[in-house]
């Protein structure tokens, strides 16, 4: 294959994959995913004691800094507090007047049962959908 392949495929990929993909902070884990998505769902899974909810949660911290809302689903460790997050955000380097801002953008949920996570997802869904913030600049 020409080198000029992979580099016009990186070239012409790249702006579509910004504008639906937000940067994790690690570029390998971007190259393999793209990122996380602007709007819609990401679904974090794996073995215990992995990374999974700190990943989750400097994701959050970064969207709700950036770009706006965001919709916490925990389902398992139920360790998601505010004081968690507050130092998660002071570690990520935010500037202590934005932490305040950064918590009220985030909302998380506990929910173990499968019916209940279900539940959640589609109610928040749709009191987005009916929302007035509802629009294609709306950063959720």
């Amino acid at each position: 294959m020409s080198p000029v392949i992979p580099k016009l495929f990186s070239t012409v990929i790249k702006k579509p994959v910004k504008r639906y993909y937000r940067t994790t902070g690690v570029p390998a884990l971007d190259q393999l995913i793209y990122g996380w998505p602007r709007r819609g769902l990401a679904l974090i899974y794996g073995s215990q004691k992995t990374g999974k909810t700190t990943l989750a949660l400097q994701a959050a911290v970064t969207t709700a800094l950036e770009e706006g809302k965001v919709l916490m689903l925990d389902t398992e460790s139920g360790g998601i507090g505010e004081l968690r997050l507050h130092s998660l955000a002071q570690a990520m380097g935010v500037k202590e007047e934005l932490i305040p801002r950064v918590l009220s953008n985030i909302t998380v949920y506990q929910a173990g049962e499968l019916s209940e996570q279900h539940r959640i997802i589609l109610d928040e869904w749709d009191s987005r959908a009916e929302s007035p913030f509802n629009s294609a600049s709306t950063k959720w």
